[in-house]
């Protein structure tokens, strides 16, 4: 009973740890997207074959690892979320016992 209760808070801190960090990662790409360079004729930017190929593709790829460090760290915050669900009843099941035991 012990051992379990430690390595469940073991999971749920390492869960919550994994989707901290991931979130940073994705705040800072969100970070670097703002820090991309424009040039004067911002029109002509996103038409022109060679700078669309440096610039929009830049913004699709910092969007895809966004999106895709955004669903993993919602994973994670989702375990988490599963494991303290787990330990509520868990201590629930705990407690229903204990109070028959002294009945």
């Amino acid at each position: 009973r012990k051992w379990l209760d430690i390595l469940l808070r073991l999971q749920y801190t390492q869960s919550i740890q994994s989707a901290t960090a991931l979130w940073m990662k994705a705040g800072s790409l969100e970070m670097q997207e703002d820090n991309i360079p424009m040039r004067d004729n911002e029109e002509n930017i996103f038409y022109d074959v060679d700078k669309r190929e440096v610039f929009g593709e830049r913004f699709a790829e910092i969007n895809n690892e966004q999106a895709k460090l955004d669903m993993l760290a919602s994973y994670h915050l989702f375990r988490a979320d599963k494991i303290k669900t787990y330990q509520a009843i868990f201590s629930a099941g705990e407690l229903q016992r204990e109070f028959f035991l002294d009945r």
